[in-house]
């Protein structure tokens, strides 16, 4: 009668076992001799030990490498990511120190102003306020009526007249740049033909599609030379003589081929501005 649910072990595994177990006393006996020689069944004996060993010690050994290689990449990355912050950090310093620099270059040309006009007190103002939408028509500055600011007064940056005063109140006043399409406040100019001549005219408005100023009611019917330089005329109490408006480009008439049109590119960017000077004429 057989029973179940007892197992018996086979009889080639119990060979198997003793098998190992002989192979392990032999080379435990073979380790601690002291004569390093091995015949030749020592030697098969060792090397088959040996093979085993590598054999069972292969997959710990790749996935040792493999967790090596692991811990390599994520520092790499790490050291990686510290460098595009560090870069990041640089190109932001980079970018204030951009600015700052033309920050202090405005600056310098607001002084520069201030050692010219002499017959002009001079007030620096810092622009406060710029709609997208009027980005050329005019902006705010930071001075008002309490500053002595006073409707029409001149404004300017070193490279010349940007416009005038259009609104004031206390603390603040609104600046009309030049480059309107027409002005209120004409602006008398003149021309320079060299050898001590000039030709009069009156700045009327922008050409905003050619990027020029136009220029009419000029008093010379000769041919005005290209590039000639253009500035105000000092006729009016608030716009000083001098002050640099821009250079002629070309020369056109007008619609009914009675009177000149001269158009005049701006001596200055009205892209970026920071820092203005506003002009008071000195009282006697």
């Amino acid at each position: 009668m057989k029973l179940y649910g007892k197992s018996k072990i086979p009889t080639y595994v119990k060979v198997i076992i003793l098998i190992v177990i002989i192979i392990l006393l032999i080379f435990t006996g073979v380790s601690i001799k002291k004569d390093n020689k091995l015949n030749f069944i020592e030697k098969g004996i060792k090397d088959t030990v040996v093979f085993l060993g590598e054999t069972f010690y292969a997959p710990i050994k790749f996935v040792r490498d493999k967790v090596e290689i692991y811990k390599d990449k994520e520092n790499i990355y790490k050291k990686y990511k510290e460098l595009e912050s560090e870069k990041e950090n640089i190109e932001q310093k980079n970018a204030t120190i951009s600015e700052l620099e033309k920050e202090n270059n405005e600056l310098k040309e607001v002084l520069s102003i201030n050692k010219s006009l002499n017959e002009y007190e001079r007030i620096n103002a810092t622009v406060v306020s710029r709609d997208v939408g009027y980005w050329y028509d005019k902006f705010v500055i930071n001075k008002g009526s309490k500053d002595g600011i006073r409707d029409k007064m001149a404004v300017v940056i070193n490279n010349g007249l940007i416009g005038y005063i259009s609104e004031v109140s206390n603390h603040s006043s609104n600046v009309q740049l030049l480059t309107r399409k027409t002005l209120k406040t004409k602006i008398s100019i003149k021309i320079d033909l060299g050898n001590n001549k000039y030709a009069n005219g009156i700045l009327e408005g922008y050409d905003e599609k050619n990027g020029v100023y136009n220029i009419e009611g000029i008093s010379y019917s000769g041919e005005i030379p290209e590039n000639a330089v253009v500035t105000t005329t000092g006729l009016s109490d608030n716009f000083p003589s001098g002050i640099l408006i821009g250079y002629v480009t070309s020369t056109t008439t007008d619609n009914f081929d009675l009177g000149k049109i001269v158009e005049v590119k701006p001596s200055i960017s009205f892209e970026n501005i920071n820092y203005v000077t506003v002009l008071d004429r000195k009282e006697d």
